[in-house]
């Protein structure tokens, strides 16, 4: 029996709908694009002092070229978010999917130039707030 469909709902990663009965059903993954400038539109509105102190940050490089318009799994295990220190100057900045299986990939990468361990802190703190980890 088919079920009314209420409403439609985007989140961050996700695109369902929700029956009359409020059954989550036709789930399907947003892009990794249209993902991105949502990260991209949040760190920028809900964190600008995080956003002045990245000097870049976006999908990771072969994801930006070979997985843009590739959807995102409805199905995953963690995503974290951490800050590692440059190899001669800054902080990097990684998000990883890590899948049911345990399989890891990085899916945005960022960088700061700033040496301070406290604004590390800061940009990490914003990337895992918008990324609700």
């Amino acid at each position: 029996m088919d079920k009314t469909i209420v409403r439609t709902v985007t989140d961050l990663f996700t695109v369902y709908d929700v029956t009359e009965d409020g059954l989550c059903i036709n789930e399907q993954g947003r892009t990794y694009g249209d993902i991105e400038a949502d990260i991209i539109r949040k760190i920028k509105e809900e964190h600008p002092e995080a956003w002045e102190m990245l000097d870049y940050f976006g999908l990771e490089y072969d994801y930006r070229r070979n997985h843009r318009g590739d959807y995102f799994p409805t199905s995953w295990q963690w995503i974290a978010c951490y800050y590692v220190k440059g190899g001669s100057e800054g902080y990097y900045f990684h998000v990883d999917l890590i899948a049911l299986g345990g399989e890891r990939k990085m899916i945005f990468l960022g960088k700061t130039l700033s040496e301070s361990r406290s604004d590390a802190e800061v940009i990490q703190n914003a990337l895992s707030r918008v990324f609700e980890v």
